[in-house]
């Protein structure tokens, strides 16, 4: 997936309500996604590249895999509480103590 670029740095791909994978030079990791009572799958995806964003705005892009694992994780748990509501209505970062990695 990185091969034909040298600027990429990371490569994220869903998996639907299965799982996410992240790809950088060094590491490729798969998280399955978190197991939700769906009340509404609306804004589930932007939840989940929020959340990513995010810890790439925290930590940079040079993860390790264990970083890539805790990222993957942190969006599956942001995408989950948002799918666990009506509308889209993501959580915020305070209602992440627990679930939010720590940069």
């Amino acid at each position: 997936l990185l091969a034909g670029s040298d600027r990429t740095r990371l490569v994220v791909i869903t998996r639907g309500s299965t799982a996410a994978e992240a790809y950088t030079r060094r590491d490729t990791v798969r998280v399955a996604s978190a197991q939700v009572e769906v009340v509404d799958t609306v804004g589930a995806g932007d939840s989940f590249m929020a959340a990513l964003i995010a810890v790439v705005l925290d930590w940079g892009l040079e993860l390790d895999a264990d970083q890539l694992r805790m990222m993957l994780a942190a969006a599956h748990t942001v995408a989950a509480i948002t799918c666990g509501r009506r509308g889209a209505d993501p959580p915020t970062r305070r209602d992440l103590p627990s679930a939010w990695p720590a940069g």
